[in-house]
């Protein structure tokens, strides 16, 4: 089964020392300008990043030649907030025009509402108006919001209309797997970009190096490993075919720190897939969700 989603570029690693299986840290300046020109000539036209992401917007701003030509994305509202009014209004918009500074665009693709407990405050449609204001200035051409789960989004669509949800999507996670919700978005022509693929890198380490504390993960996945290494299948073409073959995705966010890496992903990425979704609901983890989220990792990395 060929995909018809695409693969997407996500750019924290360019700001920040992130993701539990990085060992590499912050990516060099010069590693940088070499991934986004492979990105461009294998045409992973989206580039995900933030206001938040450390120094990643200023990075990707040295590199105009190729970010006028992608899509990218980037969230801002990242601070929690217990009221939104004007002043927030306007730290907002300052947030979004530094963005635009730092990215050295005048215009982007899309912009997400970061911390999507924003819009459960008072005040939270001003916010919600503030980047319908950024659509109809032309400024965007989508707008959208980024959430940890379907229950979130199914709640936070109930109260506005957005073009793009940004979720997380693994194969260890019951709650994207039956796609009910996530299917009913995308048939409304919301385009739904998937996270946290490698959930952080842990679903492609090796697992005798990982913390106690994830104990309960690793019997799982050593129990999936059991059943899927004798085919030959590797644990990043497992977790990859997944969101590859995941009919309401229409776009992977991948983070990486080397050209050779994305070009290893784009690989498998454009390779049939190995398995079905069917197969894949066996492999789903029922128990503690909190494993499934790093923000509730009682971890240090």
């Amino acid at each position: 089964m060929m995909t018809t989603s695409a693969l997407g570029l996500g750019t924290v690693q360019f700001g920040l020392d992130y993701g539990i299986s990085n060992a590499a840290g912050k990516t060099s300046l010069a590693e940088v300008e070499t991934i986004l020109n492979y990105a461009a000539s294998a045409n992973v036209t989206y580039l995900d990043t933030a206001a938040a992401y450390g120094d990643s917007e200023r990075v990707l701003g040295n590199f105009t030649a190729q970010t006028k030509t992608a899509q990218v994305i980037t969230k801002i509202g990242a601070q929690p907030y217990t009221n939104i009014g004007p002043a927030e209004i306007a730290q907002l918009q300052q947030e979004f025009d530094q963005s635009l500074q730092n990215l050295q665009l005048e215009k982007i693709y899309a912009v997400l509402v970061h911390a999507a407990n924003n819009l459960h405050v008072a005040g939270a449609a001003d916010f919600y108006a503030l980047l319908r204001r950024f659509k109809q200035q032309g400024l965007v051409e989508k707008i959208g919001v980024s959430v940890y789960s379907v229950a979130e989004a199914e709640q936070l669509f109930s109260k506005f209309e957005f073009d793009v949800l940004q979720i997380p999507v693994n194969y260890l996670d019951p709650t994207t797997a039956g796609h009910t919700f996530l299917n009913t978005l995308k048939s409304r022509g919301v385009e739904i970009h998937a996270r946290s693929v490698f959930l952080q890198g842990l679903l492609v380490m090796d697992l005798g190096n990982l913390d106690p504390y994830f104990a309960p993960l690793v019997a799982h996945l050593n129990a999936v490993f059991a059943q899927t290494e004798p085919r030959n299948i590797s644990k990043l073409q497992l977790a990859l075919d997944y969101v590859k073959t995941h009919p309401a995705i229409d776009v992977a966010v991948v983070g990486v720190n080397s050209e050779a890496q994305l070009r290893q992903l784009n690989t498998l990425w454009q390779a049939p897939a190995a398995l079905t979704q069917a197969e894949y609901q066996k492999f789903s983890f029922q128990g503690d969700s909190h494993y499934l989220n790093p923000g509730l990792w009682q971890v240090n990395k």
